[in-house]
């Protein structure tokens, strides 16, 4: 084989590699405690409800984790105050618009903030990054609302993908973003596990029905990626057929 193919051969198994690396979504951290998103440049904690087992002395937790949006807040204080698996810029998850600016009026198939299939595959923006949450329930989960995008409705629909983490709830997880259609400072961003749906929750409530749950996420990753041993194994193997091809070129010097 010739030089010029050699060369051909080995950039094609760079590029196959750097594709399937950038194919990556969900990345395990910390011995399994975090999960690091590759196209977010996020990282979540593994147990999306670790409030149950851990409330770290905050008050107004019920046994099953959930809490009012202020309460949340001090929870997610409290993180970052114990400087939890060494860092303490933990926080709620973000909600962005979906299209330039916040849409309130209800969807199913993507085009605004409130409603389903947001960031969903097939709907108006698919793949959009502006809800955490969103992205992480259609995208990478690949769970699916109770509707398809032109309203009819869609088999299998659900929390019935749950990836890496652990204790993921039926229920509502509030966002760390004001919902601000009412101009005031009462509700948040929230988007239901149980079914795809985004709306606006209430911070607080006396009634249960109001609670949510907390999930920790970060931005950036939380340590320094080692290089897969593929392209080591790569690089060692490139590196071999390189010499035998210059050993050649010399011997017929």
């Amino acid at each position: 084989m010739s030089t010029c193919k050699i060369l051909i051969v080995s950039a094609a198994l760079v590029m196959g590699l750097s594709a399937t690396a950038s194919q990556a979504a969900l990345e395990s951290r910390l011995g399994g405690q975090a999960v690091y998103d590759t196209n977010l440049n996020i990282t979540w904690l593994a147990d999306a409800n670790f409030a149950a087992t851990n409330s770290l002395d905050v008050s107004g937790i019920r046994p099953d984790g959930s809490m009012t949006w202020f309460t949340a807040q001090s929870w997610i204080a409290g993180i970052n105050t114990s400087n939890y698996l060494g860092y303490n810029d933990w926080r709620l998850p973000s909600t962005n618009p979906v299209n330039g600016s916040f849409n309130y009026f209800y969807s199913v198939n993507g085009n605004t903030d409130v409603g389903y299939n947001i960031s969903a595959p097939g709907s108006l923006h698919s793949g959009s990054t502006a809800s955490e949450l969103a992205y992480m329930y259609y995208v990478n989960l690949g769970n699916k609302a109770p509707y398809n995008t032109d309203g009819s409705p869609q088999i299998g629909s659900g929390l019935v993908n749950t990836g890496p983490f652990s204790n993921l709830q039926q229920g509502t997880y509030f966002s760390g973003t004001d919902f601000a259609l009412f101009d005031n400072n009462n509700y948040a961003w929230v988007f239901s596990l149980t079914d795809g749906f985004q709306t606006g929750g209430i911070k607080d409530s006396i009634f249960l029905s109001d609670y949510g749950y907390a999930w920790a996420v970060r931005s950036g990753d939380v340590a320094v990626v080692p290089e897969p041993e593929a392209w080591g194994l790569m690089l060692s193997g490139l590196a071999l057929v390189m010499a035998r091809v210059l050993r050649k070129k010399l011997t017929r010097i």
